[in-house]
């Protein structure tokens, strides 16, 4: 499953986070979810520039990148989006269904479909499902539960189903920040993470450093970019996984604490250097 779930969070950022919903009307307030005070318009880096399109409300309703596109749209107590990626060479495409009640995140279903050519020239199709649930303490996010099934064709003929289950636990210090997570599943050893903090305190508004920062393991991806998943509240020093680490340096903030940029090096799994930069867009 880690690999797997891998793959569907690089499509939606770095990670990321990420067309075919409903055209947004800026005229339109929608008082269900959450609005910003300052919302991310450009994440740019060696991996590219992303571009952020927010509504009247300063709500994200789209992210895009050369080869990858999400859209979102809010409705009633859900945010749904469609996440299109080529940038890899195969298509992606993720329905991905975000249902809070009030201002808690319940519960998330994201439908996958992977499509590409093998080697041999065979159209090989895998359609997946996972579905994750959270449960509390306090007003953090404790654990989530996993489920995750998919089928495969191969030039329409059924081949492989795969079925597994998952928990991941998020252990907070005393300021509330996200210091590590531990993934479980029926199929692949324990998967930790563990982030170390500097001193310097930032604004939830850089949702693509959110990614960067816990993407590669964390079990959900919208959650972070409507606000209801908030990992800290002070700037990243470094994240170290069984797989390799990610060193932050040099950050600049503006009077607000939104980031406007840093540098990043990696090992292992997170091997780069990127120099990243932002714009943002406030009220």
């Amino acid at each position: 499953m880690k690999k797997s779930l891998k793959l569907v969070l690089l499509l939606v950022s770095s990670v990321w986070i990420i067309s075919g919903c409903k055209k947004e009307d800026n005229t339109i307030a929608d008082p269900g979810f959450k609005t910003n005070s300052c919302v991310l318009a450009t994440d740019s880096s060696d991996l590219g520039i992303f571009t952020f399109t927010n509504n009247a409300n300063n709500q994200i309703t789209s992210i895009t990148k050369q080869g990858r596109i999400v859209n979102i749209t809010y409705a009633g107590d859900s945010a749904f989006c469609l996440i299109a990626d080529t940038s890899n060479g195969y298509y992606n495409s993720t329905k991905e269904v975000f249902f809070k009640e009030g201002t808690i995140w319940k519960k998330t279903i994201l439908r996958i479909t992977t499509t590409y050519y093998s080697g041999a020239g065979e159209l090989v199709i895998t359609k997946g499902v996972r579905t994750i649930t959270p449960t509390y303490s306090g007003d953090k996010v404790a654990t989530t539960s996993e489920t995750y099934s998919s089928a495969s064709t191969v030039n329409g003929v059924p081949k492989d189903t795969f079925n597994t289950f998952g928990t991941t636990t998020f252990t907070y210090n005393s300021d509330g920040n996200l210091v590590k997570w531990e993934s479980k599943d029926d199929t692949y050893p324990a998967f930790i993470t563990n982030i170390k903090y500097s001193n310097t305190s930032v604004s939830s508004s850089n949702v693509a450093l959110n990614q960067m920062v816990y993407g590669y393991s964390s079990p959900f991806s919208l959650t972070s970019i409507l606000g209801y998943f908030t990992p800290f509240n002070k700037m990243p020093a470094s994240i170290s996984e069984n797989d390799g680490s990610l060193t932050f340096s040099n950050v600049e903030l503006d009077d607000r604490n939104n980031i406007l940029s840093y540098q990043a090096v990696g090992t292992g799994n997170y091997v780069r250097q990127l120099a990243v930069k932002s714009t943002f867009k406030c009220k």
